[in-house]
């Protein structure tokens, strides 16, 4: 097992391969990698990297305008800083960021992606996943099978491609979309729309000018109401809106 490295200097560097093994650099323009297993990269600076390739292990940034890639399964990456990017293309994994004008990624499957900041996005193309975004001005996207795209931010767009599949959206003025089979899309924002392939399923929830839920309903594409075409509830009404 190979010492631990680390580096608080500016314009810094620092590398650990060992396995077991931590790389940690505290310095702005600065990067921290560690490919070795049962690791950590971990790097706080601004304009700064923190990348993680080893199994069992995690890469970590809280520097703003930074990244956190994380390429090992059973892992995770984590950045909570503003205009910066979480990735992870490991099985059993997680992807967050909680940062401004960000994006958390992850491909892996049984996997996790959460993003909580504004204008902001959460891809997960994994099965059996999760993509979550909170975030203002945001997107939650989700594309594996059995899995779930949730967003609870205004102004805001869920959408999953998987089969067995759900895309949420709390926020007001939001959209939800399911492309997948024997998948529901769900809004429950104020004047909210959503749309589902043929043979899902809409749920969709008015509210009044003060916000209260005056009504709820469910529609099946293809049967109920036109596939693939976005609808909002008015006067308990299935009402077509445009796709913008």
């Amino acid at each position: 097992m190979k010492d631990s490295i680390s580096n608080t200097g500016c314009r810094s560097a620092a590398s650990n391969t060992g396995i077991g093994s931590t790389a940690s650099n505290t310095g702005y323009y600065s990067a921290a990698s560690n490919t070795g297993d049962l690791s950590v990269a971990s790097n706080t600076g601004e304009q700064s990297e923190a990348s993680n390739t080893g199994y069992y292990s995690a890469a970590s940034n809280t520097g703003n305008f930074s990244t956190a890639s994380n390429t090992g399964d059973f892992s995770a990456a984590s950045n909570t800083g503003i205009d910066s990017i979480a990735s992870n293309t490991g099985k059993f994994s997680t992807a967050s960021n909680t940062g401004y004008q960000s994006a958390a990624s992850n491909t892996g499957r049984r996997s996790f992606a959460s993003n909580t900041g504004r204008r902001s996005t959460a891809s997960n193309a994994g099965n059996f996943s999760t993509a979550s975004n909170t975030g203002y001005h945001s997107e939650a996207s989700n594309s594996g099978d059995w899995s779930v795209a949730s967003n609870a931010g205004e102004c805001s767009t869920a959408s999953n491609t998987g089969r067995y599949s759900s895309a949420s959206n709390a926020g007001d003025w939001s959209a939800a979309s399911v492309e997948g089979k024997h998948s529901v899309a769900m809004v429950t924002g104020y004047k909210s729309k959503a749309k589902a392939s043929e043979g899902s399923w809409v749920v969709i929830a008015e509210r009044n000018d003060r916000h209260d839920i005056i009504d709820i309903k469910t529609a099946k594409a293809g049967v109920d109401i036109e596939p693939d075409t976005y609808y909002k509830l008015v006067e308990g009404q299935f009402v077509k809106c445009d796709d913008e």
